[in-house]
């Protein structure tokens, strides 16, 4: 039982939670309850790559200082500065933390 939902779980990091709980007749709920219990244990599932966002320019280089280099990521009232050469793999968590605010 426990390895159907790492399965699924670990589709659902590719696929997304919705998907895969429709193709394999369980609810949504209980799959996510079972993805935050993998994740809480340790179990590692397969990550999905970042995705490329859309990126929006307001007069001017690219959300950030030119000179430096520095990107910034706005989400409503909150900034964050990002440094060149950070690991893009926390660039994308950061991205997807911001997305469920």
């Amino acid at each position: 039982m426990r390895s159907f939902w790492e399965r699924l779980s670990a589709e659902a990091e590719k696929q997304g939670v919705g998907t895969v709980a429709k193709r394999h007749g369980v609810r949504a709920r209980t799959l996510t309850w079972w993805r935050w219990k993998l994740k809480r244990e340790g179990v590692v599932v397969a990550r999905r790559a970042p995705k490329l966002l859309r990126v929006v320019t307001k007069d001017g280089p690219v959300g950030g200082d030119h000179k430096s280099g520095m990107l910034e990521l706005a989400v409503g009232e909150v900034h964050v500065r990002i440094e060149p050469g950070t690991d893009v793999q926390y660039v994308a968590a950061l991205v997807e933390a911001f997305r469920r605010c």
